[in-house]
């Protein structure tokens, strides 16, 4: 019902703004071609954006439904994070600033 669809928009929405962030990415590299929002290419990576969402969702819904245990869950979210928090860190796909005299 409502629910479903309100779930369904809501990965979507997430899958779309993943899009969004890698077209912005490329935009701001020139050595990258633009990425139009209406291609083949936008809608496998919206897909593929979905696709790894909705996993990493289940996942976390499963161990959260099989380690309903407070005790349990809360560690292991925290390390979750905090190891994303690491990976973030370490990734290299931000566009790099222009060195300077260069135009």
């Amino acid at each position: 019902g409502l629910q479903g669809m309100k779930i369904v928009l809501a990965f979507a929405g997430l899958s779309f703004s993943l899009l969004s962030f890698n077209r912005t990415l490329r935009q701001v590299q020139d050595n990258k071609a633009k990425l139009p929002l209406l291609s083949w290419s936008s809608i496998l990576l919206f897909m593929w954006q979905l696709c790894v969402t909705l996993s990493r969702i289940a996942i976390l819904a499963l161990f959260a439904s099989a380690y309903s245990q407070l005790k349990i869950l809360l560690p292991v979210a925290g390390l979750h994070w905090f190891i994303m928090y690491l990976w973030i860190l370490r990734d290299h796909n931000h566009p790099q600033p222009e060195e300077p005299g260069c135009t």
